[in-house]
């Protein structure tokens, strides 16, 4: 790092960061700076740029045991907060060594709210690897989207060896749509995957690839910044293991049976910036490496009126905060 001074040697006119990055990863804040990106990315290690800037949310669950530290990989880099017991744990896996892990008994996982999360009107397609503990009686929350604990707009959840679904409805304020369709046939200590599908019309639930139950109408939920909860927020936790969650907004990933994925899903190449309201940095990212690099802010922020910005190899972006978002210079 770099500091330039005025003639009043007292006073600091404005500091330099620069660094060479991969993805993903988001840069700094500290004010009066000047930050210096290079974003050297391998190729076919990444999402492809067509759909990364979807990938709103991605939790490999990876990390030491006992960690209560959720690392986000999508292009928000968004904060998840485990509470109860909620911790990493190595004892499971689906893929790479760890997963999440919740006793059933006031443990869950929740992102930060934002307007990313709010799929009104949209496609979208959450999913995740689960492995119940037992299929006792009850339903057991495993992924949810919600404004508050009773106002969702859906969630998918376990009911002994049964995979059921509830979509709010337009107002949030009741149910429009809840089943367990009583064939689903989830065994115990053992990963199923799961993925609930939404094309803007309508919402389907699958189990290991396969449609559970019929195609169910998609509302128009209220417009409200949301967050996601994974273990659910009370009283229906769910015990066991979860792996691989996966958010995507824009995009329904399933519209038929599929082959579960059989490998952890790629990052996308993102690189975040900070809050725009008050920040007074430069930013300069050049794209060195041959991957493609999105720009993006999680806080529903733009970036020359988008929500990403794409910096391809050999290109450069400059900008700057005009207090409520990013422009470029």
């Amino acid at each position: 790092n770099k500091t330039l001074d005025s003639t009043n040697t007292s006073t600091k006119f404005i500091s330099r960061s620069v660094a060479t990055v991969t993805a993903p990863t988001a840069l700094g804040s500290t004010a009066a700076t000047d930050y210096v990106t290079f974003a050297n990315l391998p190729a076919a290690t990444y999402e492809d740029v067509s759909t990364a800037p979807g990938t709103v949310a991605l939790l490999h669950c990876d990390g030491a045991n006992a960690s209560t530290t959720i690392t986000d990989s999508g292009v928000l880099l968004s904060n998840w907060t485990a509470a109860g017991n909620a911790q990493i744990s190595t004892a499971q896996s689906k893929f790479g060594g760890s997963s999440l892990y919740f006793d059933g008994t006031g443990d869950y996982v929740q992102s930060a709210t934002s307007p990313y999360f709010n799929f009104s009107g949209v496609a979208f397609t959450a999913e995740c690897w689960f492995r119940p503990d037992n299929t006792d009686a009850g339903a057991r929350m495993i992924l949810s989207q919600t404004i508050a604990d009773a106002h969702c707009a859906f969630a998918v959840y376990q009911s002994g060896v049964d995979l059921g679904l509830q979509i709010g409805n337009a107002a949030l304020s009741e149910w429009a749509t809840s089943f367990t369709p009583g064939t689903s046939s989830i065994t115990a200590a053992t990963w199923h995957h799961i993925a609930v599908v939404g094309d803007a019309t309508n919402i389907k639930v699958y189990l290991n690839g396969t449609q559970i139950g019929s195609s169910y109408a998609q509302p128009v939920w209220t417009s409200a910044d949301r967050y996601m909860v994974a273990g659910t927020r009370g009283p229906y936790y769910f015990r066991g293991h979860i792996d691989e969650i996966r958010i995507s907004k824009g995009i329904a990933r399933y519209t038929s049976g599929f082959t579960p994925p059989t490998a952890p899903h790629p990052d996308p190449p993102a690189i975040k910036l900070p809050t725009a309201v008050g920040n007074s940095n430069r930013y300069t990212v050049k794209c060195v490496g041959p991957q493609t690099v999105l720009l993006s802010n999680g806080n529903g922020q733009l970036i020359d009126g988008a929500a990403t910005s794409a910096v391809e190899q050999t290109e450069s972006l400059e900008v700057v905060s005009d207090g409520t978002s990013w422009r470029s210079i």
